[in-house]
């Protein structure tokens, strides 16, 4: 793995730490929630940054695997 790809990794789990919104295809956030076998609310809750416990953080991780697309006031204006 090159040096470029792992800062890249770390920047989006710092991302993902700092509760940042993570925007989805329609439909994933049933498919997410079905996946992980939580509610539709959770999911949405920690998408919008407005949870931090273990499992927003695993949701927020999952959705950018699948595709999701970070926005942070700080990052991507």
């Amino acid at each position: 793995m090159s040096n470029v790809f792992l800062a890249n990794q770390l920047l989006i789990l710092y991302r993902i730490e700092i509760m940042a919104k993570v925007f989805v295809m329609h439909g994933e956030i049933n498919k997410l929630a079905q996946l992980l076998g939580v509610a539709r609310k959770t999911v949405s809750e920690a998408l919008n940054g407005q949870t931090n416990t273990p499992l927003a953080r695993k949701i927020r991780k999952l959705a950018l695997d699948r595709g999701g697309v970070v926005k942070n006031n700080t990052y991507n204006k």
